[in-house]
């Protein structure tokens, strides 16, 4: 996709970490807060409550020199209960966050 003339509209119409869209509440206060550009996915529920949150993570990580790096991360929990599924999307949320975030600070970048 990086290759398409088109590549700049749509990683700029993508989420940023800590910035707008689905992850601005996302490591807000993250050297990577601003460089990372990702959709995310959530399936929460099951019969009678029970079941699994499915939370997905993709998009790029914005590294120094006009670096991109592509990324997917997957996380999959059992919580049973409408109020234990909205909080463990909420934490495996974070968690994927963390981890773009942590790609971003071991991969050179600085948080400028």
């Amino acid at each position: 996709m990086a290759r398409q003339p088109h590549f700049h509209e749509y990683r700029d119409a993508l989420p940023i970490t800590g910035k707008d869209g689905s992850l601005a509440d996302v490591q807000p206060d993250s050297p990577a807060a601003g460089h990372v550009y990702a959709k995310t996915g959530t399936s929460m529920g099951g019969p009678n409550g029970v079941g699994m949150v499915r939370k997905a993570l993709a998009g790029y990580v914005e590294l120094p020199g006009d670096r991109l790096v592509a990324f997917a991360g997957f996380v999959g929990m059992s919580a049973n209960g409408e109020q234990a599924q909205r909080e463990v999307s909420v934490l495996t949320g974070q968690a994927l966050g963390e981890m773009a975030a942590t790609a971003y600070t071991t991969l050179g970048g600085t948080g400028a």
